[in-house]
Parts: structure tokens; sequence; C-alpha cells
């Protein structure tokens, strides 16, 4: 019997592996546990790239002015702030899933 995606993540039928998201869970957040790693992979991807776009586009417009120091200090900086909420999302990731999943 084929799965039925009614809206975004809920399904009618039971998956593969026994889970049954239910609309409560999407507004509560209990999402299982496989379906938060897959969001949070597909999130921190598109972030990853679109950070990488703002600083590049940031380096181009301030860098040129500022001497060595100040262009190690930069990339150091924006090179590790990045993590802070990558850090978030893959702590979101790895949370229990609904109901002991």
């Amino acid at each position: 019997m084929p799965v039925r995606i009614i809206r975004w993540f809920h399904v009618d039928k039971k998956c593969s592996t026994g889970c049954r998201i239910q609309r409560s869970q999407l507004r509560t957040g209990k999402l299982p546990r496989r379906i938060r790693k897959l969001l949070g992979t597909v999130v921190l991807v598109l972030y990853v790239v679109a950070y990488s776009l703002v600083v590049m586009k940031l380096a181009s417009a301030t860098l040129p002015t500022v001497g060595g120091w100040g262009q190690l200090g930069f990339y150091v900086f924006f090179g590790l702030i990045w993590v802070v909420p990558a850090g978030a999302i893959v702590w979101w990731m790895q949370r229990p899933g609904a109901q002991g999943r």
C-alpha cells in the first residue's frame, strides 16, 4: 500500500520504520529523528552556502583597504563564527524523537 503525503511531511499511513507523523507533531516540533536529520541536513547545507556567499561579498567590499593583520582577523573570526548556528542545527537534529523514537 503506497504512502500518501497529505501536507508537507504529514504521512497518512505508517512508514517503513513504524513511525507515524501527525500534524500536531509538526506544530509542536516533535518530529521523528529521521525527519529532523533530513531537514537539518538540507538547512545546514543551505546555511553554509548562503553564509559563505555573504562573507565573500563582505570580504571583497572591506578587505582591500585593510592590512594583513586585519585580513587575518577577519578570516579567523568569520571562519569560526559559522560553527555556532551550525552547532545549534546539529543539536536540534540529535534531540530524541517523538515518543521515544
